[in-house]
């Protein structure tokens, strides 16, 4: 560089900067920077960006101000913890194991990554390859537990003598986080020791509660961040995925004992592309996703297998990074197999970035993939690299557009925590008599607010809005305020349950629109409150009971069902029912972590769980229908 520019360099380092990842903290060492003789000589100055957590950065700014200071005689480690000491007297210890386990930034565009957890990383790594193979390497176990318990105890240490409050604000819902990831690792580790199915059981239960409060502390950061509000991710490269990984392989060992049926946990297919985070598309998460890698081509496919035939209700596949992106699939076909030989096709072709399909009745399969016929290109021909969100099977669909308008056929959705509108078009398009425009939305919903936008001030004179409403066998059709070109409906003027809308052109004339806007404002979601958590075979999942409780579980795949077994850790009682009949208690159970039995009718359809309080933490695991006396 300094032969081109002929003169000594200065240095941008664009570290510890999250702009680009702030869900992570990067309080990690100084390292990567040239020391050799003559480093210092070379560069005309160095200046750092630190991230928007001014109090956070001052552990690598340490390290860099002393980086500066003696280029040539700087040790990265001894400097970092001794930054972490003159910063923190008081809890220096603390600090540093925080610190320790919040370095990296996660994946990102950027594809850099830093070390993190490097001390104990060859501890998880041997306990996680002991516990593939079925077996419990106990002295590794006893210092991952050991690990997790100096996690879980230096968070109160740190709120209580950290001694400044300006980081507390920057940084508490990450500390916080912490403690609760320490919390679920040592749950998770005891779990897995354990050889008494009950007590592995609700040490399991133990563990996901702990997790379940980490995903409840990044919700509420992610709404209510009095800085830049971000989810909260902590020990994201090594401790938070061995936890997550160690009670998966908990639920697959205990489920079978209390079920008598295996725990399904899907694993990624891939052809086209690198195998590497493709378990990001099966996760549950529609926020995450994995990247193929490579320019896609005809016959790639993508898929999730469950290692045995299981009912298949509905499939889903979303693709592209995020709702605007475009590196999807231009054209494919679902499929669907048995025994990963044959493959036989789902419905018809698709195109879009979202692909749903529903079976008449329950299909028995072990796989299903989305087989690429002709990958999406650029401009310049060349084909994009595909991104999955996630393949969902029997689980409800994400908000999803429709159009017969030409040109709009293939309208996408964008979805922020309180918005879901179809993206806008601007170019003009052409709405013949009885076209349309859809939007459906993930379930019943209490919308705050309808507005359509075509560019058009006449909207009302021509088009109808129709409201999908939960309980109505009808469409109800929806009286719009008019705003200039906008047209809109408040809360009070709209019915409750809003499960989609649809503008269809009621003139006897063709229209020309322009997709400008077509939203409802939402309450914010919460995946945490999923019913489909509460019977996919997944102990791991879980269905948060921090509102009050009052969920219907059906009974779809085991009529001959003589109990229900109900894990998890809330307080409720129970009811059961046969078809649309009424609902007969069967039973009730204090909080407190642990699997509880209830007999239950023959021909039980469904059995319904209720609790009239909050229960701050609480959580429910999963609820089994057994046919097993």
């Amino acid at each position: 560089m300094n032969k081109r520019i002929k003169r000594p360099s200065y240095v941008w380092w664009n570290f510890p900067v999250t702009d680009y990842c702030r869900s992570n903290l990067c309080m990690g060492r100084v390292y990567g920077l040239a020391t050799e003789p003559g480093a210092k000589e070379s560069m005309g100055g160095f200046v750092s960006n630190p991230m928007d957590k001014p109090e956070a950065s001052k552990v690598s700014l340490f390290g860099l101000a002393d980086y500066t200071w003696n280029i040539n005689g700087f040790k990265s480690e001894e400097s970092w913890k001794e930054g972490v000491k003159r910063l923190f007297p008081q809890a220096a210890e603390a600090m540093q194991v925080f610190v320790n386990h919040n370095s990296d930034q996660g994946p990102n565009g950027h594809g850099y990554r830093r070390e993190e957890s490097v001390e104990i990383e060859p501890v998880v790594k041997r306990v996680l390859e002991a516990a593939r193979e079925g077996k419990v390497a106990k002295a590794d176990t006893a210092l991952l537990k050991k690990e997790f318990a100096r996690m879980a105890a230096a968070a109160p240490v740190i709120r209580a003598k950290a001694d400044n409050p300006r980081l507390i604000k920057e940084i508490g819902a990450w500390v916080d986080a912490f403690e609760q990831l320490g919390r679920a690792g040592q749950h998770a580790v005891a779990a897995l020791e354990e050889n008494n199915t009950r007590d592995a059981v609700t040490q399991l239960v133990q563990a996901t509660q702990a997790l379940a409060a980490m995903d409840g502390i990044s919700r509420r950061h992610n709404q209510e961040g009095q800085l830049y509000r971000s989810v909260v991710k902590t020990g994201s490269r090594v401790m938070t995925p061995a936890v997550n990984e160690l009670a998966d392989t908990v639920s697959k060992k205990v489920f079978p004992a209390i079920a008598g049926t295996p725990a399904l946990s899907p694993k990624p297919l891939v052809k086209g592309g690198n195998m590497d985070k493709a378990e990001l598309f099966c996760d549950g998460d529609r926020g995450s996703f994995w990247h193929s890698g490579a320019y896609g081509e005809p016959g790639d496919w993508y898929g999730v297998d469950y290692g045995m035939p299981i009912p298949v209700r509905s499939v889903e596949v979303l693709m592209g990074r995020n709702d605007k992106d475009g590196d999807y699939v231009a054209r494919g076909q679902l499929e669907g197999s048995r025994d990963l030989k044959t493959w036989k096709p789902l419905g018809p072709e698709t195109s879009g970035m979202q692909v749903v399909w529903k079976a008449p009745k329950p299909v028995s399969l072990r796989a299903v993939r989305y087989r690429v016929i002709e990958p999406k290109k650029t401009d310049n021909g060349r084909a994009v690299w595909t991104a999955v969100r996630e393949i969902a099977v029997n689980t409800p669909p994400s908000a999803m557009a429709a159009s017969n308008v030409a040109g709009l056929e293939g309208v996408s959705v964008q979805k922020s925590d309180k918005i879901v509108r179809i993206n806008r078009v601007m170019e003009t398009h052409k709405m013949k008599p009885g076209e349309f425009i859809s939007l459906q939305l993930e379930g019943p919903t209490d919308a705050t607010w309808l507005e359509v936008n075509l560019e058009r001030d006449d909207v009302n004179s021509w088009a109808e809005v129709e409201l999908d409403v939960e309980g109505s066998a009808k469409p109800v059709v929806q009286k719009l305020d008019k705003q200039g070109k906008n047209f809109i409906a408040r809360a009070n003027q709209l019915p409750k349950g809003i499960k989609g809308m649809k503008l269809v052109n009621k003139s006897g004339k063709e229209q020309d629109i322009v997709l400008n806007m077509f939203k409802f404002d939402v309450p914010p979601s919460d995946p945490g409150t999923s019913l489909v958590s509460l019977s996919d075979r997944n102990l791991k999942t879980v269905y948060r009971a921090d509102k009050p409780l009052d969920v219907i579980v059906p009974n779809l795949d085991n009529p001959k069902a003589v109990k229900v077994v109900v894990v998890g850790s809330a307080a409720f009682a129970i009811q059961a029912r046969r078809g649309e009949g009424s609902w007969t208690p069967v039973g009730k159970r204090n909080a407190g972590p642990g699997a509880s039995e209830f007999a239950i009718p023959a021909g039980t359809t469904a059995v319904r769980l209720t609790y009239k309080a909050p229960q701050p933490d609480a959580i429910i695991n999963e609820v089994i229908f057994s046919s097993r006396k």
